[in-house]
């Protein structure tokens, strides 16, 4: 039995076929008794292949290793020539269609090979050849011809002190005083001494840590730490000195953006505000659990001057804008329809939102004012936000045993190592082609070899699994790695798998994203996953009923939430198979390719970010919060090209899945607070879509606190950008793209003026939205661009842009031609001439018809270019055919290869011929124009220049694309690489035309663009003017109900003086009441005499307005009245102002003794309501000079208004003379427009040869 073997192995004893299970070896056959004699050479393969990594890991000599490998490569190529390449497959095709790409979803069938896949040793065996999985062919991996391992050396000494801490981290992961004397051969206070600057005893924990992580991190709590340790001992002064040098300067106010819901603002300083600037008492709570604020006026009317005029409106009062402000949301008002549903108000919705603009900036500016306060909340912004020192890493030292001598990490490789090995978790945010496959692998080695994960796993995208788990193996050859397929992971194998893994002493895991998902939590880690937010909620639910209850029916609605969400995915979780995930023994995982976990859920108030998020997010986010508690934050790593794909607002999701530990410390963990501290949302008065009517647009687009924010993203996030990376990548020919500009065609000038056309009736409302809309003209302003046959027009007599673009084809095909280029051997390749490729999303060449593939193709065979050397990627429809396709690229049977950016941008390898790439059309996002440039500026390529060409038709949308989309991926890369130089930033608008686009496009002047713009701010500022008038109105009849409301306080106060000097005391045995003429010192007596006396008069009413007189009570005359009107009884003390009524009905049952004493409370709270008047005199005294304050005061906005005004006059004039300045028998306007028209279609009749720009 073969030395090698482990639990699982297939091995020969005695002749006979079996597996090892148990420690014993037991007969074993395969399923298909023909797959027996190719199961018994695999063995024998694997054994000779286990004896190479044997004699090169034991370090034995050349003749006996070369002899060696001989066997193997006799071994390997008997086995290819009976069976083929270890790692063939075929395509089975499924029937079923990927609904985004139209692609048929096909299945690689893989051969039986007896069941030697569930070798132990299958991923080794898969690795002994370097495999193409698109044209299936192999060649031996290096092992077979090179000494790819070196046997472990131990180092004995080194000459200086930073060698010394090198080998010990890279030994160890931390340093160890003792192995560093025995390294530099001293004693160890010696070897402290020579430590001196490159390590530091930390107090409290007693350990020796390198100077590159004790300077780094938070180094406020680490100096606060020293200064303390300091006091006691001087020692530790050095400390002090060396973190007080790292400390990041300290923000001072001003330069500190504070908004309303930030976190780091207590709510006892927002209620200030409310006392200061409005003059309104309201009290406010924070649920710190979910990010949300509740507040209640407790004194202050809402219609007070203060509240619904100066910083607020008569339909959105200051506190409801205040509420909005705090839990990021813009307010909308609201109007009721007639069947009931409710429709924004756009004119009052402006109005409130420009107070809720007003009150947060003057929030932003109050917060600084006081000096103490300002004081208090910088230091506490700068406590949170800016303590860290991002560290500078290192891997330099790394030796990374195990490693084939074969390979040779990069720089930022070995860097991005060591920030795994230091920090436990990152973003490993690498551009295209840094090699993070091979990082992550060897971080995942060197976590298990220094003991910092047990069993690590790697989750990759599904179709990566073979290739992934062969480099793996090619990388560190001797590794043991259990790959977790399709086969392993169904119903039936699963326990098997789960048992398997958690048994085995494997160096890694490799899952496929699916296989992934197929393995649950289980229910009781769910349960604890979904418990812990209830937990939260419950404890902030129990603090606020303890305290404000402010937040009680919030939290209520949020628990209630919780619970039946977790019942639903409890009920979901107790129909699994038993098998769980943790039950793996996993305790650490690297997501490849972690863009695509960015839908995960976040609850958030801001318009457009509230997200359910998917399963599959979901998944992940449960299986790492279970690896956190059980093994601390340590416990992840991503790694993703495009960690920022459209919105910084990617930038928390991101943060979330690594670092929500950090979230948590600074109070960030809801979206929204992260929001509220770096970003806020800005409204903007805009076109519908429609192009029919202005509206208000909101978009979570302005960032603020950047510094901070990119300190906080760059705790975990290794960005290394392909300028940052110097890759072996081709250098771009000019320095740069090239822009080839097309001159339009009188055709396409006439059609951009139809869709300005176009847009006009819609705005006017001349057609319906389902009719025609700007979303529809957009469109076919984009294919009109590409070439007019697309929109139904006659093309461009000269050819347009693929023309153009068949023209330079044409000429890089034939000056490549004679380009020689290497096979996959290294063996120069017989066929030369490179390969462009060209990218276009506006046709494809489905269907009947024209369409711009064929053309192109046709365009490129008269001009020379062979038309089958001509290849579309829609031909591929299998990823067999694409296989096929994609090596007759490589080996320069096709020149010319068309697709989509979706079909092509991602999974196409063809880039070593690739000698240009072409942009027909301008995609939406950067992130596609990323993903089409990294087909050809790639690793890999063999030609050390290349082309690419940006095609862009004058006076069309293309330019108007490429600019915005250039902007847009500037400002992404900008922040997400922490370059960003401003403390604010506005992220880029939609990527859509608008109206006043499409009509500066059609009339060739820019004044349209600056007309929209000043069109929208005339109506914006038109509408807040209206709304200023109304609220003078409101402040006038504020200011007569305030003066009429103070002088009827004024002479209620004097009535009640007048009644407190004449009342009599009654209280106790005082009691005197005199009833029709009857005393009475009883109260029962009287209250009895006056209920009969009143009773009569229920009978006879009295016809006298003023009642009849009943009693004298306290020295004042008591009257009663019966109004027949209102079926009422009143009694009332005229003296006093004061009065008591009964419905009459319920005279009969009042009860008398109470009568009476209802009588005398009124007469006793005479004094609370002299200080109530007094009051009322003086709150409406202010109200109304707060009214006539406001009252005549100009529109803030008046000179801004009047200026635009004035410059839309003069655009107005310059795009359409007045009609009282055109002479008899002059042209109209649109006469006039189309002569002009017609003057540039003759000036344009000899257009020039397209221009190329860079």
């Amino acid at each position: 039995m073969c030395r090698f073997a482990q639990e699982g192995s297939f091995v020969v004893a005695d002749g006979r076929l079996c597996r090892l299970e148990s420690g014993q070896a037991r007969p074993h056959l395969p399923r298909y008794r023909s797959d027996v004699a190719e199961l018994r050479r695999l063995v024998v393969l694997r054994d000779a292949a286990r004896a190479v990594l044997g004699a090169q890991v034991a370090g034995d000599a050349d003749p006996d290793l070369h002899e060696l490998q001989g066997r193997l490569m006799v071994v390997y190529d008997s086995y290819r020539r009976a069976y083929g390449p270890l790692n063939r497959f075929k395509i089975a095709r499924t029937g079923r269609t990927d609904p985004e790409t139209g692609d048929e979803i096909v299945r690689r069938l893989r051969p039986r090979m007896g069941g030697f896949r569930d070798d132990p040793d299958w991923p080794l065996v898969a690795a002994l050849e370097v495999f193409d999985d698109e044209t299936q062919h192999a060649r031996p991996a290096a092992m077979f011809t090179q000494r790819i391992i070196s046997p472990p050396v131990a180092r004995l000494g080194v000459d200086s002190a930073p060698e010394a801490v090198a080998v010990c981290l890279d030994e160890a992961g931390s340093l160890d005083l003792g192995r560093i004397a025995e390294l530099l051969g001293v004693d160890e206070d010696a070897a402290r001494a020579e430590l001196k600057g490159l390590a530091w005893d930390e107090p409290g924990s007693g350990q020796l840590v390198p100077a590159s992580r004790y300077l780094s991190g938070n180094v406020r709590t680490k100096l606060e730490t020293a200064r303390a340790a300091a006091a006691e001992d001087a020692r530790w002064e050095a400390n002090v000195a060396a973190l007080a040098a790292v400390l990041p300067r300290q923000l001072e106010p001003g330069e500190i953006t504070a908004g309303l819901g930030a976190p780091w603002i207590p709510p006892e300083d927002v209620e200030a505000f409310c006392d200061d600037v409005l003059g309104a008492s309201v009290e406010i709570e924070r649920v710190a659990a979910l990010g949300r604020w509740t507040l209640v006026l407790r004194a202050g009317r809402r219609g007070s001057v203060s509240l619904s005029s100066e910083w607020g409106t008569a339909r959105a009062d200051a506190v409801t804008l205040l509420d909005a402000s705090l839990n990021q949301r813009l307010h909308t008002v609201t109007d009721p329809t007639d069947d009931n549903r409710r429709v924004r108000n756009d004119a009052e919705t402006l109005a409130a939102r420009d107070k809720q603009d007003a009150l947060g900036a003057r929030f932003s500016s109050w917060v600084w004012e006081e000096p103490r306060r300002a004081s208090r909340l910088a230091e506490r912004y700068n406590e949170l936000f800016n303590s860290v020192v991002i560290p500078a890493h290192d891997g330099s030292h790394l030796s990374l045993p195990g490693l084939a001598e074969s390979f040779r990490p990069h720089p930022h490789q070995r860097d991005a190592v060591a920030r795994i090995l230091t920090d436990g978790r990152a973003l490993l945010a690498h551009a295209v082609g840094a090699g993070k496959t091979a990082t992550m692998v060897m971080a995942a080695m060197e976590l298990r070899r220094l003991g910092l994960a047990a069993k690590p796993a790697v989750v990759v995208p599904n179709h990566m699994l073979d290739q992934f788990s062969r480099e793996w193996l090619q990388l560190y050859p001797t590794a043991k790695v259990l790959i977790a397929d399709r086969d392993r992971l169904s119903k039936e194998r699963r326990k098997e798998f789960v048992a398997r893994c958690a048994t085995g002493d494997w160096d890694a895991v490799i899952f496929t994203q699916a296989g992934f998902g197929r393995l649950p939590l289980g229910g009781d880690l769910l349960a604890g996953y979904m418990g812990e937010e209830l937990a939260r909620c419950r404890e902030a639910l129990s603090e606020s009923q303890s305290g404000k209850s402010l937040s009680v029916k919030r939290l209520e609605r949020r628990i209630a939430q919780l619970e039946e969400t977790y019942q639903r995915l409890m009920a979901a979780e107790n129909k699994d198979d038993g098998v769980h995930w943790t039950e793996t023994g996993v305790d650490y995982i690297f997501c490849d390719e972690g863009h695509l976990y960015k839908n995960r859920r976040v609850d958030s108030a801001i318009e457009g970010m509230a997200n359910p998020g998917s399963q599959r997010a979901q998944d992940l986010d449960a299986k790492l919060w279970a690896l956190r508690r059980s093994n601390g934050p340590r416990v992840v790593t991503f790694a993703t090209a495009t960690p920022v794909a459209n919105s910084i607002a990617e930038l928390w999701t991101m943060q979330s899945y690594l670092q929500p530990d950090v979230l948590a410390e600074v109070d960030l963990a809801p979206f929204d607070s992260w929001a509220a501290t770096f970003g806020r949302t800005v409204t903007a008065l805009e076109l519908a879509p429609d192009g029919g009517s202005y509206r208000m647009k909101t978009r979570f687009a302005r960032f603020q606190n950047i510094p901070e924010l990119l300190t906080l993203y760059r705790q975990v996030a290794d960005v290394r950008t392909a300028e940052d990376l110097n890759l072996p990548v081709p250098v771009l020919s000019g320095g740069g793209p090239e822009t080839v500009i097309v001159p339009a065609s009188p055709t396409l000038r006439e059609y951009v003026s139809e869709l300005a056309a176009r847009a006009e009736r819609v705005r006017s409302r001349s057609v319906t939205p389902d009719e025609d809309n700007m979303l529809k003209i957009t469109g076919d302003g984009r294919r009109a661009a590409l070439d007019l046959r697309l929109v139904g027009e006659e093309p461009d007599p000269d050819g347009g842009k693929l023309a153009a673009a068949a023209d330079r084809i044409t000429a890089i095909f034939r000056s490549s031609a004679g380009h020689r280029y290497l096979d996959e051997a290294g063996e120069p390749h017989a066929r030369p001439s490179g390969v462009q490729l060209v990218f276009c999303d506006a046709s494809t060449p489905s269907g009947k018809g024209w369409n711009a593939y064929g053309e192109l193709r046709a365009l490129l065979t008269e001009r020379g270019v062979p038309a089958e050397s001509v290849r579309f990627i829609h031909e591929a429809g299998t990823d067999e055919a694409k296989a096929k396709l994609f090596a007759a690229c490589r080996d320069g049977r096709v020149a010319v290869l068309v697709g989509s950016t979706d079909k092509m941008g991602i999974g196409t390898n063809v880039q070593a011929r690739a000698v240009a790439l072409h942009h027909l059309d301008c995609p939406w996002r950067p992130a596609d124009i990323e993903q089409r440039d990294g087909r050809i500026v790639r690793q890999g390529n063999q030609n050390a220049e290349v082309s690419i060409l940006r095609y862009a038709t004058e006076g069309s949308f293309d330019i108007y694309m490429w600019q915005t989309v250039e902007r847009k991926a500037a400002f992404i890369n900008q922040v997400a690489t922490g370059r960003a130089v401003d403390r604010d930033v506005d992220d880029i608008g939609d990527q859509a035309l608008s109206y006043a686009e499409v009509k500066a496009l059609a009339t060739g002047n820019p004044l349209i663009l600056e007309k929209a713009s000043v069109d929208s701010d005339v109506a914006r500022l038109g509408r807040l003017r209206r709304s200023h008038l109304d609220d003078q109105h409101r402040l006038r009849r504020a200011l007569d109900t305030a003066e009429s409301r103070a002088g009827s306080a004024g002479r209620r106060i004097g009535q009640l003086e007048s009644a407190i000097d004449r009342r009599q005391d009654t209280r106790g045995d005082r009691f005197r009441m005199t009833v029709d003429g009857v005393a009475h010192a009883k109260r029962v007596d009287a209250g009895d005499h006056l209920h009969r006396l009143v009773s009569s008069l229920v009978k006879e009413p009295s016809t006298r307005p003023e009642g009849t007189p009943v009693g004298h009570l306290a020295g004042f005359d008591v009257h009663a009245r019966v109004d027949r009107r209102f079926d009422e009884v009143s009694l009332t003390i005229t003296q006093a102002g004061a009065e008591i009524r009964y419905p009459t009905d319920e005279w009969r049952a009042v009860d008398p003794s109470g009568l009476v004493q209802r009588l005398e409370r009124r007469i006793q709270n005479l004094d609370s309501a002299l200080t109530e008047a007094r009051g009322d005199q003086a709150t409406s005294g202010q109200e109304a000079e707060r009214a006539q304050a406001r009252i005549g005061a100009p529109f803030e906005h008046e000179n801004e208004l009047h200026r635009l005004q004035r410059r839309q006059k003069e655009i107005n004039e310059v795009l359409v003379p007045a009609p009282d300045t055109a002479e008899v028998g002059e042209p109209s306007a649109p006469q006039r427009m189309a002569e002009r028209l017609a003057a540039l279609d003759q000036r344009a009749s000899h257009r020039p040869p397209p221009t190329v720009t860079r």
